[in-house]
């Protein structure tokens, strides 16, 4: 008998998870182990291994959905010197990555009203906020920490919107990089 190794498991994990982003459309309240274990093509006993129940698995595939948006916002600032064009650079991956990965986004949103997940989703829009505010810093804003709060609640609210519509909502994009060019901050 072997002993697994690690990356045995990090590959179920990872089997399972996009598993869950394919599943992810559906009502994520009917979802089992025994579901998302099949759509794997694995046992419910594999997914039981790496997680003991259903919401181990959907904070961790949460986690999964961050690490996933990063990755493409990182991605869009290669190359970019500070300012407007790297920040609209960064929030076109984020919505576009959100509408993307529909699913998972609707699944954040919910987990971000469960008492047990509220303090993750306020460190997450707190660092979310702290990015920008460093981005807007070095393009040279005299009120960087003013201008990342209101610029956050209007992404987020750009992002809650086109998750509702399925789809990119051009005008409020718009007003978005509208506020990017704008010298009020």
């Amino acid at each position: 008998m072997s002993a697994k190794s690690p990356t045995d498991d990090r590959e179920t994990r990872r089997v399972l998870f996009e598993a869950g982003h394919r599943l992810a459309d559906h009502a994520l309240n009917e979802l089992t182990p025994a579901i998302i274990a099949g759509e794997a093509g694995l046992s419910e006993a594999s997914f039981n291994v790496c997680f003991p129940n259903m919401q181990e698995y959907f904070f961790a595939l949460h986690q999964y959905f961050l690490s996933m948006i990063l990755k493409q916002v990182v991605s869009s600032l290669s190359g970019l010197p500070p300012g407007a064009e790297r920040l609209q650079a960064g929030i076109k991956a984020f919505l576009d990555g959100c509408l993307q990965h529909h699913g998972l986004r609707q699944l954040l949103l919910q987990m971000d009203s469960s008492p047990q997940l509220a303090e993750v989703a306020h460190k997450r829009r707190k660092a979310f906020m702290e990015m920008l505010r460093l981005e807007f810093k070095s393009a040279g804003s005299l009120h960087s920490e003013a201008a990342a709060r209101l610029f956050r609640v209007m992404v987020e609210e750009t992002a809650l919107a086109e998750l509702e519509a399925w789809t990119e909502m051009p005008q409020l994009r718009h007003i978005l990089w509208k506020f990017l060019r704008a010298d009020a901050w």
